[in-house]
C-alpha cells in the first residue's frame, strides 16, 4: 500500500507568525522615527511658544485691549509694578517662577486701586519720580491678578517640552532664570530673562 509524504510547507515561504513578526518590527522601526523626526521639528517651535507666553505673562501683551476697546497693560509687571522673583516652593527646592500661578506674599491684600505715591511712580523719561510728582487725587490699580500662567492639569513646576523645569537646581546646574545682568537669579532676586536649553538640557 502506498502512502502519501505528510503535508509541508515549500522551502523558502514564510509562515504567518514570521510575516507577523516582520510587521510589527518593521511598525515599531517606523514609529521611533517619526517620534524622533517630530522631537527635532516640532519641540523647538513649541518652546519658543512657551517662552513667548512667559514673556507675555510678565510683561503683558502687546496691543491688549480692556473690554471697552481702550488699549490696556497686562501682565505680571502691569499688575505688581514688579518683575517677578525667584522664589521657593518647598524648603530645600529650586528656584521658579512660581509668583506667575501662585500668589505671592507681599500681594495678600489682592487686586485693588491703590493712591498713586513717588515711590510707584516714574517719569517719562524712566528717572523715579519725585513726591511733587505725586497728586493725591490719582489712584492706580493694582496687585496680583493671576495666574498669569497655566500650568498643565495635575502639574506644580513650569516644564519645557523636553520635561526640563524652568527653575534654578544649583551653582553647577545651568540657570534657566536670569536676573538684570545676566547672572543666575538667586532667592528674591528679580527675574528679567527665562532660557531654554533644548533636548539635552545643557
Amino acid at each position: 500500500m502506498k502512502t502519501r509524504p505528510p503535508l509541508s510547507c515549500p522551502r523558502g515561504a514564510f509562515t504567518l507568525l514570521e510575516m507577523a513578526i516582520v510587521l510589527a518590527i518593521l511598525a515599531l522601526v517606523t514609529h521611533l522615527a517619526v517620534v524622533r523626526l517630530l522631537d527635532d521639528t516640532y519641540k523647538p517651535g513649541l518652546a519658543r511658544r512657551q517662552l513667548d507666553d512667559i514673556h507675555d505673562a510678565i510683561c503683558g501683551r502687546e496691543g491688549a485691549l480692556d473690554p471697552a476697546g481702550q488699549p490696556t497693560w497686562t501682565g505680571f509687571v502691569a499688575d505688581m509694578g514688579r518683575l517677578p522673583r525667584a522664589v521657593r516652593l518647598t524648603e530645600g527646592g529650586p528656584l521658579t517662577l512660581a509668583e506667575l500661578w501662585q500668589c505671592p506674599d507681599d500681594a495678600a491684600a489682592g487686586y485693588q486701586a491703590r493712591r498713586a505715591d513717588a515711590a510707584a511712580l516714574v517719569r517719562p523719561d524712566g528717572a523715579p519720580a519725585e513726591a511733587l510728582d505725586a497728586d493725591p487725587q490719582v489712584f492706580i490699580a493694582g496687585g496680583w491678578r493671576g495666574p498669569y500662567l497655566q500650568l498643565s492639569s495635575g502639574r506644580t513646576r513650569l516644564l519645557d517640552p523636553w520635561g526640563n523645569e524652568f527653575a534654578n537646581d544649583g551653582e553647577e546646574a545651568p540657570a534657566h532664570l536670569l536676573d538684570r545682568d545676566g547672572n543666575p537669579a538667586g532667592e528674591g532676586n528679580d527675574i528679567a530673562f527665562v532660557r531654554s536649553f533644548g533636548a539635552d538640557g545643557a
